[in-house]
């Protein structure tokens, strides 16, 4: 029989280019709008010249695709996050729709990071606060909140953090636009830098300790089908 080759990356975001550059190209042809100051910046780089510049009061946003609609099956949020100072109490979006709206990612003013789910829209019933782990500020961290069959697991910096069970629920999909950096409402903002964000629908890729990449992620990632 023959081989199929699937694709899994639905958005993959270098943030190359110019330093205080606004078009954040998506490998995956996403068009992303940036939100007051985000910008590129050559101030820090994970890879490459650049990152994403977010002073705290900025974000970037990308319209309702059903390629973010994860359902049941398996995904990958994963990147490098560089916190420069405390968020908010509340929690601060790195990656995600708004509140109860599909998987997100957030950190908060300890510099925790952690991932939610909903099945309804109006709470965060399927996965409350999955910790990936404690990033550390003025460096370089990299995140994964994953789904594998039916747990989700978080990581930071290839470890472990904790592992949720979410059997075959399936994830909530709302008509709302893919942020990063923030949510556009106060309070919800991050400050620092974010490298090589990445979102895989049907792919799991970590449900275990890893070694974090020593490169730029490559699109495509494929699974070969027999």
């Amino acid at each position: 029989m023959g081989r199929l080759s699937t694709r899994f990356d639905v958005s993959l975001l270098h943030f190359d280019g110019q330093n205080g550059g606004t078009t954040f190209a998506d490998e995956s042809g996403k068009v992303w709008t940036p939100h007051a100051s985000a910008a590129l910046s050559t101030t820090q780089a994970k890879f490459g010249a650049t990152s994403g510049y977010f002073p705290g009061n900025s974000y970037i946003s990308t319209p309702q695709s059903s390629d973010f609609d994860f359902g049941n099956g398996d995904f990958t949020v994963d990147g490098w996050i560089f916190p420069t100072a405390l968020g908010e109490s509340a929690y601060s979006l790195i990656w995600g729709k708004g509140a109860y709206q599909i998987a997100i990612v957030q950190i908060n003013g300890s510099y925790a990071i952690k991932g939610l789910l909903s099945t309804n829209g109006s709470s965060w019933n399927l996965a409350n606060l999955v910790a990936l782990g404690t990033a550390t500020q003025n460096a370089w961290n990299h995140f994964a909140f994953s789904r594998v069959g039916s747990n989700v697991y978080g990581l930071l910096g290839g470890v472990l953090g904790s592992t949720t069970s979410v059997g075959t629920s399936s994830v909530y999909a709302a008509s709302a636009t893919i942020n990063i950096g923030g949510n556009g409402s106060a309070n919800s903002y991050v400050t620092g830098y974010l490298d090589e964000i990445r979102a895989l629908k049907g792919k799991g890729l970590y449900n275990g300790a890893f070694t974090p990449p020593t490169r730029p992620y490559r699109m495509p990632v494929t699974s070969i089908l027999h």
